[in-house]
């Protein structure tokens, strides 16, 4: 089980390394859905490997980040493609 719980955290990681890639170079604008798809993911699978490991600051750290991410996807990302398509 600690070997899927490490492919979790690698992956996420991988995630948010691309996150921060994508939106330094200016490839994806940080209300699109795809970069905050990415936040979530990346943020979500470190959040699993941090509970299976009980490493609670880094936990609770991507809980916020995934809680973020989530809500601009819910929230925010809808909103700016509406304005986008009534423009």
């Amino acid at each position: 089980m600690d070997i899927l719980f490490n492919i979790f955290g690698y992956i996420g990681l991988a995630l948010i390394v691309l996150d921060l890639i994508l939106i330094s170079n200016r490839k994806l604008p940080p209300l699109s859905w795809a970069y905050q798809s990415i936040a979530f993911s990346g943020g979500f699978l470190l959040l699993l490997n941090a509970y299976y490991f009980k490493v609670w600051p880094f936990f609770i750290l991507n809980v916020i980040y995934a809680l973020i991410a989530a809500k601009a996807l819910i929230f925010d990302v809808p909103k700016v493609k509406k304005s986008i398509s009534t423009n």
